[in-house]
């Protein structure tokens, strides 16, 4: 997972986005961004890099992680991602903890 944390930190930094909520296991995360249009750059990046990291020797052997090609062109390898989006009106409230905003 530290692959996908990296990166997925690096892509929020890079589309002004920031992370506000991840599961104990590092499975789900929650990220904010300042746009819609932002929000589904970071998600883009996120499949691109996913497709382009440097998997430890013998993930891409396991056939949940394993490279899988569709007419010549590669259309997953290493972590597969659920990408959602959500956008509108939301309630929004101080996390002393960190001092960032927590969206609900």
């Amino acid at each position: 997972l530290e692959i996908f944390r990296g990166a997925a930190q690096r892509m929020a930094k890079k589309y002004d986005g920031y992370v506000v909520a991840s599961s104990a296991d590092g499975g789900h995360w929650v990220l904010v961004f300042g746009s819609a249009e932002n929000a589904v750059l970071w998600g883009l990046g996120m499949l691109e890099a996913m497709l382009a990291a440097a998997w430890p020797e013998g993930l891409l052997d396991h056939e949940l992680t394993e490279e899988v090609w569709e007419d010549g062109v590669l259309r997953t390898r290493g972590l597969r991602l659920r990408i959602g989006i959500d956008c509108g009106a939301a309630m929004i409230r101080l996390v002393p903890r960190t001092g960032r905003l927590d969206y609900v």
